[in-house]
């Protein structure tokens, strides 16, 4: 197997990895309450899930971009690749504003806000 191709799937199985473990210390903290009122639990466990998430789906995009550069050099190849970066990144947006209530281009804004 050549090295490209293990490198693509250690990234995939990285990726799988940070999301179920980022999944399960999210539900291990907010089951055993280690933040605070039921309500913090909750949100608390939405962000740390959505941030292994997105981290998770970061490094899935990184095993599809060695794969379409080192092995799959074909145009199909980059249009199914330039796709997944497209939904990675319309999910990444969703799930950050499902979470923290703004869209990413405006926390400036809200940070702005927030320290006067």
């Amino acid at each position: 197997m050549e090295p490209a191709n293990l490198l693509a799937e250690g990234l995939e199985v990285a990726g799988v990895l940070v999301i179920a473990a980022g999944g399960l210390v999210a539900a291990f903290r907010a089951v055993f309450g280690l933040v605070g009122e039921h309500r913090d639990r909750y949100t608390t466990f939405r962000r740390e899930f959505a941030r292994a998430l997105i981290i998770g789906l970061e490094i899935l995009v990184a095993a599809d971009v060695v794969l379409t550069v080192a092995v799959d050099r074909t145009v199909e190849a980059s249009l199914v690749l330039a796709i997944l970066v497209l939904v990675r990144v319309v999910l990444g947006w969703s799930i950050e504003i499902e979470v923290h209530g703004y869209a990413p281009w405006t926390r400036w804004r809200v940070e702005e806000g927030a320290n006067q």
